[in-house]
């Protein structure tokens, strides 16, 4: 009989009278040992992972060296030298350097002393992918990454940073730079585009915040000029700036008609996450934002958020300065506007905003649509314009009343992620909710609860979920619930695995049977910004197995994955 051989990646072993060493033939695989690493995202495991033998180093240390993150804290500087020493950041995809939860130690950070070093990063690694900035130090890290890419073959594809203009003395030149940015932008790759809290340092004359705010408009918008494959974009505005210089509120329609005005295509954006101050609004009630037209062909878009609370400050303004008040610019998400929408983001909603979105075709767009509001903010019980609400139209006094069975016709959508007052748990759910197969609640934990009776609080919610508020509601087949603690809260996350380690099994079971359907289920437990942002969070999820032993169904849930988890790098 013919001996057999046995093919082992790219080799093939003699005739079976041949004995190989099998830990010999295995470590030959880098296939299977890179297959492995890729299923494993616990740094502390892929740590133990690469000191088993140099081959599982070779594999798993470029899994542990693809994404790195650091808090901007004193002595980074000397991590980060030590790190330009190995020869494993050509394996580096992401970048991320975030503040301090807390907010300590930031003044004693120099960054005179850190920001060449970054700079000297961000060369070594030229597989770079994606860049985020998230510490609002004053450094505008956005010249850093521009002056140290090639352009001719740097792969980054996302750029996430907060742009403030420094506040450092000149000797940091070349790196950040007052004022302008720098030209010519050479990130012309980028198809993810992060700038959030635009703002200006303290010392900054207000007789130049004019000619600040014109540049800046102009810089802008050059660069998303320079950005042609762009599909994510996100801005924002620093409060604090929005707060002194209430003509902050107009920067977006600024942008987007500079854009045009440059004669640049529109681009083909799939998101779009307008944070505070960055505004769609129009002359007219439930009227369109004309100005998105140039930036964007608005039929591309699958993502949008955008947020309100920024039209006040701008009315303002602009009743001090004798022009016509704006109004939310509703009639920009409409069936023609946005047919590819998929996720709608709304902060808050006032009386108009309600009726829009039950009018028209607008509840046929919505069934299909991911909606993301908050519970409480419905704003005023009036229109704008100061008439009174004819009787018959509906009164709205919370955002759940959308989806009232008093309605004629509630609100319907797919998925639902809704943020809302923990009492609600105690009441049951709308009816329109009986269709929904996707719901994420979002609860912001009390600042009064400290950490011994946070336990019962949570577990107070998870029986308001089981016994009231999702009965009937057995459509549900993924569900997140996350609970939000603030900076002076941060303690508390201390508290989250004594709660997931203990009796928070029991009480996925007890939903799990409310909800029939119900596969999938996510805790989170975040930690947000001063400004109510989430950060951080600690994330846990559970599958749920459904089995029928001796004629009787039975529910398991189990737990299948459990990490840290930050805000995600596109």
């Amino acid at each position: 009989m013919a001996s057999n051989e046995i093919t082992v990646g790219n080799s093939i072993s003699g005739p079976s009278h041949e004995t190989l060493n099998p830990r010999d033939t295995f470590f030959r695989i880098d296939e299977l040992l890179m297959t492995m690493a890729d299923t494993v995202d616990c740094r502390d495991e892929l740590t133990r992972l690469c000191l088993v033998n140099k081959a599982f180093n070779d594999a798993f240390s470029r899994k542990l060296y693809r994404q790195l993150r650091f808090t901007v804290r004193p002595g980074l500087s000397q991590r980060l030298r030590l790190l330009l020493q190995t020869t494993k950041l050509d394996a580096t995809q992401y970048l991320c350097f975030e503040k301090k939860a807390n907010g300590g130690e930031d003044q004693n950070v120099d960054f005179q002393e850190l920001l060449p070093i970054v700079g000297q990063l961000l060369h070594k690694t030229p597989a770079l992918r994606g860049i985020h900035w998230s510490h609002a130090s004053g450094v505008d890290i956005l010249h850093l990454v521009n002056e140290a890419t090639d352009p001719s073959d740097y792969p980054l594809s996302s750029l996430r940073t907060i742009i403030n203009s420094p506040t450092l003395p000149p000797p940091l030149d070349p790196y950040p730079v007052p004022g302008r940015l720098r030209m010519p932008w050479k990130l012309t790759n980028l198809t993810s585009l992060v700038l959030v809290h635009l703002g200006y340092c303290n010392t900054l004359a207000s007789q130049d915040f004019v000619q600040w705010f014109s540049d800046k408009v102009e810089d802008m918008a050059q660069v998303l000029t320079s950005c042609p494959k762009l599909v994510y974009l996100e801005l924002s505005v620093a409060k604090n700036c929005l707060d002194e210089n209430p003509r902050l509120s107009t920067f977006f329609p600024r942008i987007c008609e500079k854009y045009h005005e440059q004669g640049s295509s529109p681009l083909e954006l799939e998101t779009i996450k307008l944070g505070l101050g960055m505004l769609l609004v129009s002359e007219y009630k439930n009227g369109e934002a004309a100005y998105l037209q140039d930036l964007t062909r608005t039929q591309y878009l699958k993502n949008l958020k955008f947020e309100t609370k920024g039209v006040a400050i701008l009315n303002a303004w602009l009743g001090n300065e004798g022009k016509a008040v704006m109004q939310i610019a509703w009639g920009t998400v409409s069936p023609e506007n946005t047919p590819s929408l998929v996720y709608l983001h709304i902060d808050q909603l006032d009386q108009a905003g309600c009726k829009y979105l039950l009018s028209g075709e607008m509840p046929a767009l919505l069934r299909n649509t991911y909606l993301w509001v908050k519970e409480k903010d419905v704003l005023g019980t009036d229109d704008e314009d100061g008439e009174q609400a004819d009787s018959d139209d509906p009164k709205f006094s919370c955002v759940t009343d959308l989806f009232s069975d008093k309605l004629e016709r509630p609100l319907q959508t797919c998925k639902l992620s809704i943020a809302i007052d923990g009492r609600v748990l105690q009441t049951k759910a709308p009816r329109s909710w009986l269709k929904l197969k996707g719901l994420s609640l979002t609860l912001s934990v009390p600042q009064s609860i400290r950490a011994q009776p946070l336990i019962a609080n949570m577990l107070n919610t998870f029986n308001g979920l089981a016994t009231r508020f999702l009965l009937g509601h057995a459509s549900i087949t993924n569900m997140i619930l996350q609970l939000l603690v603030t900076p002076r809260q941060h303690d508390l996350l201390m508290c989250f695995p004594r709660f997931y380690r203990g009796t928070v099994h029991q009480s996925l079971v007890s939903v799990a049977k409310t909800c029939q359907k119900l596969r999938e289920f996510t805790l989170i437990f975040g930690l947000t910004d001063p400004d109510g942002v989430p950060v951080r969070h600690e994330a846990r999820h559970w599958r749920v197995k459904r089995h029928t032993e001796k004629g009787k169904a039975d529910v398991e849930v189990i737990l299948v994955e459990r990490k840290w988890l930050q805000e995600p790098l596109r």
